[in-house]
């Protein structure tokens, strides 16, 4: 039976299935990423390459710049009507804008109209919010926030 990891580099999160058993090593060959010694970190705890992975583990990769990598958590941004979801990794204190603007520069223009204004109205936990509303902690850390993006038309603006 595998495990399911995700894995969280720069804010962006990739969610991997292992065999049983798996190592740090492992999951950084099949991602095509480095290790490097002290930068990568599991459930507040720098591992090693030989460290072995469990089943629902956030392994996080890169420098911790402030504060602990730790205290990034999972968003998922999930356009209704179709598109792919796209993953995040993200900091409290964090706006709906300041989270569009980590993403790859195709998927955040997307969000846009061509005149800068949003092409999508967004809601949290139901509650309709706007591009400067402060993306909330899940009460449950292991659990991915999902913000619902609906694309805005002339009747719902």
């Amino acid at each position: 039976m595998d495990i399911i990891v995700k894995l969280v580099k720069f804010g962006e999160v990739n969610t991997y299935s292992l065999p049983q058993g798996s190592t740090v090593r492992d999951l950084m060959n099949m991602a095509n990423e480095t290790f490097v010694q002290g930068n990568v970190t599991i459930r507040h705890n720098t591992v090693t390459e030989s460290s072995r992975l469990t089943d629902g583990d956030k392994v996080y990769l890169g420098r911790t710049l402030k504060g602990n990598q730790s205290d990034v958590f999972d968003v998922e941004f999930f356009k209704i009507g179709g598109g792919r979801a796209i993953h995040l990794g993200i900091e409290d204190g964090m706006t709906i804008k300041d989270a569009i603007e980590m993403m790859r520069e195709e998927d955040s223009a997307t969000f846009f109209k061509a005149n800068g204004d949003p092409a999508y109205e967004f809601r949290i936990g139901g509650v309709q919010s706007s591009l400067t509303s402060e993306i909330p902690r899940p009460a449950n850390e292991s659990e991915t926030l999902r913000i619902f993006c609906s694309q805005k038309m002339k009747g719902n603006e």
